[in-house]
């Protein structure tokens, strides 16, 4: 179950004005990194505690086109029902970390590094990848970098 933190601003000496402010509790958006599986927890080269993203093996048998759907619909689900949060661009990090799983899981389906999948599809700081169907050519396009305050992402 996702919930919502909530809070009362004060202004001045402890009165309250009245406006009630909505928060995305990080323990929610973390707890979703790690039902994915999406990250391992390291030491940085300062001592602290660093996130290093992982593929999905689950992911790795599915073809591109379903990988990013996937991604995609897990991204917007959680940003759709936090987007009118206060502190909605918190799930930038939920979506950056997304964005390394991703990249990590195409690079392992291809055998290849993430760099050289992220020179292939990467434009603009969105990952793009053609589709080539029969008669029509379309791009499935990545909506991790495009999380926008107070908008919805829709699929």
């Amino acid at each position: 179950m996702i919930t919502w933190d909530t809070s009362s601003q004060c202004t001045g000496a402890g009165t309250q004005n009245g406006k009630v402010a909505l928060y995305v509790p990080r323990d929610k958006w973390a707890q979703k990194l790690k039902e994915y599986q999406a990250f391992k927890i390291v030491a940085g080269n300062d001592g602290k505690e660093r996130r290093k993203p992982l593929h999905r093996g689950k992911l790795m048998h599915k073809d591109t086109i379903a990988i990013i759907s996937q991604f995609n619909a897990e991204i917007q689900c959680l940003y759709n029902y936090y987007f009118m949060a206060e502190n909605a661009s918190v799930l930038n990090n939920f979506a950056s970390i997304m964005k390394g799983n991703f990249l990590k899981t195409l690079a392992a389906t291809g055998n290849t590094s993430c760099n050289k999948i992220r020179k292939k599809y990467e434009q603009d700081g969105v990952i793009s990848i053609p589709m080539r169907p029969k008669a029509v050519q379309s791009v499935a396009s990545s909506a991790m970098m495009v999380l926008q305050r107070n908008r919805p992402c829709l699929p």
